[in-house]
């Protein structure tokens, strides 16, 4: 079977003068005055988890960054596509919590945050589930030295999918910050594909014996991949508005807030370095 390659090149195809909602190539322009705090959600749901966790902050000003400002005293709320409504309790400065909700592939998903005069909705539906049916290790063509992760996938024909994947070690995180991976299948669509993901794309030259590799390939939406690559674009860094930001990117939120709530679908696969 032909099976195509996604070098790691491809990894955030899109620039910020071509990532808007529509499909036409506009500008984004980044405004550096300075600005009033912004309320700041960060939340999202996806299959694996029975929790769903929402962060709540305020934005700091670009020039002079402060320390962050929890929302504490927020009414936050979900609604799913079944008429199930879920209230969220707060265990923590910013940290809303609800439990016992399984968020399943194909499901839609409302968020609603109410704080003084202020209520922002956002809207989700979580993608079609794309499993991981491989995961090895080879070595980097040019380089006899670097390890690379091969995440091979059967992504579905006809249906425009978008990527992220998490790389943990010993389970801790390498993707983060500018190693955001992030794929469309633009150029893959309905074929047996594998994404392949240099040593260096991750920080390291080569995993060690005994390392245990482990990949999330999280199905995300359009609104979060463009999300993601704008942010990147303006800040080169994934710290999501947690300090200051030039500007923010396109959400799904309504009501004036920031950040995102994301519905995702993910797959797991582990393999152990021999």
């Amino acid at each position: 079977m032909n099976v195509k390659r996604i070098s790691s090149a491809w990894v955030i195809v899109l620039t910020a003068v071509s990532v808007l909602f529509s499909s036409c190539q506009d500008v984004i322009n980044i405004n550096l005055k300075n600005a009033a705090p912004q309320l700041v959600i960060e939340g999202s749901i996806d299959n694996l988890s029975d929790t769903v966790t929402v962060l709540l902050h305020r934005s700091t000003d670009y020039y002079e960054p402060t320390t962050i400002q929890s929302v504490n005293d927020a009414t936050v709320a979900l609604s799913d596509s079944s008429g199930n409504v879920y209230n969220f309790l707060r265990v923590n400065d910013g940290v809303y919590v609800v439990a016992n909700i399984h968020g399943k592939p194909g499901g839609s998903f409302s968020l609603k945050v109410s704080e003084g005069n202020t209520t922002c909705t956002a809207e989700a539906k979580m993608p079609g589930l794309v499993r991981i049916d491989r995961l090895y290790l080879d070595k980097e063509s040019d380089n006899p030295h670097e390890d690379r992760l091969n995440i091979q996938i059967m992504d579905p024909k006809g249906v425009d999918n978008y990527y992220q994947v998490e790389v943990f070690v010993n389970d801790t995180l390498l993707t983060t910050g500018e190693r955001l991976l992030i794929y469309s299948d633009k150029f893959f669509d309905g074929t047996l594909s594998t994404i392949n993901i240099g040593g260096r794309r991750l920080g390291i030259d080569q995993f060690h014996s005994g390392d245990r590799i482990r990949v999330r390939l999280k199905n995300i939406d359009k609104s979060m991949y463009n999300y993601y690559d704008v942010l990147r674009s303006i800040t080169n860094t994934m710290e999501i508005l947690s300090v200051s930001s030039p500007s923010n990117p396109p959400n799904n939120i309504s009501g004036g807030a920031l950040g995102y709530f994301a519905a995702w679908s993910i797959s797991e696969s582990m393999i152990i370095k021999m």
